[in-house]
């Protein structure tokens, strides 16, 4: 089953829908710490557990998750999934301690991983390689609107009702776009049996895909982007805003904000150019762009070349994201393509996770443009290697 254009595909559409009632809830916490932290006497560090537990979840659940997407369908897994992401969330907000609050953190990053990967399986399987990228960037821009809008509701509402009350409001949410996807989703038909999968171990199939440099290829690209998004642009750029620029909290949102409104905007032309002229020119593209980045970050001694700056990392990262993702899709074998997603999220969760330690560190050590040059040359590398090995 292929649908020809997004705009008239209901598939898409129920699918963003259910994935932006998943994310609304993803970056709920972010602007609660400080109160969850006062209210269970947290350090920085244990603070910290609360945001990364739900990383280190979907680190070591994507692939579990996109096996079993091969193996069982993708529509069980993208119901469980915001099911589990509400619990979490809901969960969360009846905490009195914080070891329930890690464990519910936990059972929220799980149902994140079995949505995200089951449903980007899901899309390649409804899709060919001619509108594939822009059915994905539909979906990743789903993902954009619930993860910007998230901090701000979940902020206002904690306001007025408390943070346990808030995270309880949101996980709500997700649990409606669990009822939302069994009510509407329907299994996608593939062409291949299902128990072809079945028939293979799960490491000869991960060490048949590992051994394909493209693979590699569009894993390293997937982490560099992540590594980025994390590093640079979520730990280094506010250090270096405030510390350099004396750039006020409230502009600095704002700055963070405008950049994430680049990205989506360029979201869908990239990935139309990608199904256009092919994945390997735009992924290439985006590489290169993402990577002049944080040079500009690094020499930017005043705001509008650091404004500049903060436009390029943008733009690479939209360039080149949903032309990734659709590529790992098209080279995948059909009936592991929930393992393909499943490791392409997994690299990006790593990157994710060791970018603001990577970069902290260099920052700490060596200062802030040795940070911004060390991610660049990560990208350039990540480009190299992609030009080299993969193919068209």
């Amino acid at each position: 089953m292929s649908e020809l254009s997004p705009l008239r595909s209901r598939a898409l559409r129920e699918v963003a829908i259910v994935t932006a009632s998943v994310y609304l809830g993803q970056g709920a916490v972010g602007p609660l710490l400080p109160q969850i932290a006062f209210d269970f006497r947290l350090s920085v560090v244990s603070a910290g557990l609360v945001f990364s537990s739900f990383a280190l979840a979907r680190l070591f659940l994507n692939v579990p998750f996109g096996l079993l997407s091969d193996r069982h369908g993708r529509r069980r897994m993208m119901i469980a999934g915001p099911l589990l992401a509400g619990l979490g969330m809901v969960g969360s907000g009846l905490s009195s301690s914080i070891l329930p609050l890690l464990a519910m953190r936990v059972v929220g990053g799980a149902g994140s991983a079995m949505y995200m990967t089951a449903a980007e399986a899901y899309l390649a399987d409804i899709t060919t390689e001619e509108n594939r990228a822009r059915f994905i960037s539909v979906n990743q821009g789903a993902l954009l609107i619930g993860v910007s809008i998230s901090p701000a509701l979940s902020g206002l509402l904690a306001e007025r009702i408390g943070w346990h009350q808030a995270l309880v409001t949101m996980g709500v949410v997700s649990l409606g776009g669990a009822i939302f996807a069994a009510i509407r989703l329907v299994e996608p038909a593939r062409t291949s049996s299902v128990t072809q999968v079945m028939s293979e171990g799960s490491l000869s199939l991960l060490s048949a895909m590992a051994k394909r440099p493209e693979f590699m290829a569009v894993w390293l690209i997937t982490f560099a982007t992540f590594f980025t998004r994390s590093g640079s642009r979520q730990t280094i750029l506010p250090f270096v805003a405030e510390s350099r620029l004396e750039m006020s909290s409230g502009s600095l949102g704002l700055l963070l904000t405008a950049m994430t409104i680049v990205q989506g905007s360029l979201i869908i032309p990239a990935s139309r150019c990608a199904d256009t002229y092919g994945r390997r020119p735009v992924i290439l593209v985006g590489a290169m762009v993402a990577s002049i980045g944080p040079i500009m970050f690094a020499v930017a001694d005043g705001l509008p070349l650091f404004l500049v700056a903060a436009f390029v990392v943008s733009s690479g990262e939209a360039i080149g994201q949903p032309a990734a993702a659709a590529y790992v899709a098209d080279i995948a074998p059909e009936t592991s393509r929930g393992l393909a997603m499943g490791v392409n999220r997994t690299m990006g969760d790593l990157g994710f996770i060791l970018g603001p330690l990577v970069l902290g560190f260099i920052a700490d050590s060596s200062g802030f443009s040795p940070a911004f040059l060390a991610n660049a040359l990560l990208f350039a590398a990540g480009g190299a290697v992609f030009f080299r090995f993969a193919r068209q």
